[in-house]
């Protein structure tokens, strides 16, 4: 759930804070060149306010953002319980981007085990923030696993 927004340099990258009941996300926009999954869509905010609303939808489910670009929807549903949260995307720039979403706003505790993404080819693998985890997707690509192609 992401859109376009203003032609914006390479290395530009816009902070925003959302405020969903008492869980308060933090998301980083990147560049316009990463695509539009590296924007928040007006709905995104919205779904979140109605998800906040009726937490019973995600808590104790595993859920699977698809086309998560900077991941608001499926951070809250970690927040809100979920037992676990597929993020999912298949943009290197957008990959790169959700994985910097996801640490910023994973449960940090002594068991949890938080890796990063460092190189596109990385997205063949899964990262995990706690509950959340980012997995490159295509869902346009029928043979392959969930894991199993970078992009």
């Amino acid at each position: 759930l992401v859109a376009c927004g203003a032609d914006r340099s390479a290395t530009h990258r816009v902070p925003h804070l959302f405020t969903h009941g008492e869980h308060t996300i933090s998301i980083v926009e990147s560049a316009y060149g990463d695509g539009v999954g590296a924007k928040i869509w007006g709905a995104a905010p919205l779904f979140n306010n109605v998800l906040a609303q009726h937490p019973e939808y995600v808590k104790n489910f595993t859920v699977v953002e698809l086309g998560a670009g900077c991941g608001l929807c499926g951070i809250l549903a970690a927040k809100l319980g979920a037992k676990k949260v597929a993020l999912t995307d298949c943009f290197a720039g957008v990959l790169r981007n959700l994985d910097d979403c996801a640490a910023l706003n994973a449960e940090k505790g002594p068991s949890s085990s938080i890796s990063h993404a460092t190189e596109p080819s990385d997205f063949g693998r899964r990262y995990d923030h706690g509950t959340m985890e980012v997995r490159y997707l295509d869902w346009g690509e029928e043979e392959k696993d969930v894991g199993d192609a970078p992009p």
